[in-house]
């Protein structure tokens, strides 16, 4: 009966850990202001180009993105305020196919969720928090 009664409170615990709270968690960890500070591409930016005056902050609460970013080179998309989802490590940004991501040693990676009938669509962007 003890062994019953472990079992159905040990499954009680596990299946509290839903999606949901994963995606919550992640949600926390990218939030806040993060700065360009690499990309690579198959695209032309000028070799003094500031990355510093590329952001990204994201706010988990309301589920936005805001981009900032000059009028004349952008990576994701031009400066604005999009919403996002979160979907193991896909983020889909309003509109775009979606970046994978991943978070080593305190940076942001992103790397655009490649069309394999597009040549050249290859970005990978790396940030930094601010």
């Amino acid at each position: 009966m003890k062994t019953i009664l472990v079992l159905f409170l040990s499954l009680g615990f596990v299946n509290s850990c839903t999606k949901e709270n994963i995606a919550n968690n992640t949600n926390l960890d990218l939030e806040g202001k993060w700065l360009l500070e690499s990309a690579s591409c198959f695209c032309y930016f000028d070799e003094d180009l500031d990355f510093s005056e590329h952001t990204i902050d994201f706010d988990s609460s309301s589920q936005k993105l805001t981009i900032t970013n000059p009028e004349s080179t952008f990576f994701i998309s031009q400066a604005g305020t999009f919403s996002y989802t979160i979907k193991d490590n896909l983020i889909t940004i309003e509109g775009d196919n979606g970046y994978f991501y991943e978070l080593k040693d305190s940076k942001l990676i992103l790397t655009r969720d490649d069309n394999p009938l597009i040549a050249d669509d290859e970005l990978t962007l790396i940030y930094y928090k601010n």
